[in-house]
């Protein structure tokens, strides 16, 4: 095999080429990027300056009236998860009963509750005041019926959030545990 022998004139044009070539690339590319952007822009009715509008000036209503309605439903699930402070403790009361019934997980009693010291006391937004409730389950649970019991609190709105539970092994069977009593958390207003 014959090797090819690069004078410094011939190496240091090669190298002004690929040079100019990445230069191309990089700027072709750029102004291809900004085009396929802008393009995107425009087929989505998307403008820096706020509402879109049509070639007379006028503003598009039903995109407008589309972004209005999900903003609404939006509010209206953020107003469901806090509830009123004076009918929360019937409410929660209400929504764990039918959980109960659904996941086969037995509630013993319903009780008020103090805030638990393992709590934050860092206020919560202006108005929103946190409710405490403690349940009592009939034990022995079974582990399946329990995690399910606890993803529908989770999950409900309004918002019920557990703050403090706690678990032992059930004697003689492997498939139940026992609960001490459970405190939740409501936000009302």
């Amino acid at each position: 095999m014959k090797k090819i022998q690069l004078q410094a004139s011939s190496l240091n044009i090669l190298v002004t080429i690929v040079l100019f070539l990445v230069a191309g690339t990089i700027i072709g590319g750029f102004y291809y990027s900004q085009n396929w952007l802008n393009n995107l822009a425009t087929t989505n009715n998307v403008s820096p300056s706020g509402p879109t509008t049509g070639s007379s000036g006028a503003i598009d209503l039903s995109k407008l009236q589309i972004d209005i309605t999900n903003q609404k439903v939006a509010s209206e699930k953020a107003i469901a998860m806090v509830v009123s402070r004076s009918d929360y403790q019937s409410l929660v009361q209400q929504d764990i009963r039918k959980y109960e019934s659904e996941t086969g997980v037995k509630v013993k009693d319903f009780s008020a509750a103090q805030q638990p010291t393992t709590t934050s006391t860092k206020p919560l937004l202006s108005g929103i005041q946190p409710g405490f409730i403690k349940i009592t389950l009939l034990n022995p649970v079974t582990y399946t019926n329990l995690i399910k019991f606890i993803k529908a609190i989770e999950t409900n709105i309004p918002k019920i959030k557990i703050t403090g539970i706690s678990l032992s092994r059930a004697d003689g069977n492997s498939s139940s545990i026992n609960v001490e009593p459970i405190i939740l958390e409501v936000y009302t207003r």
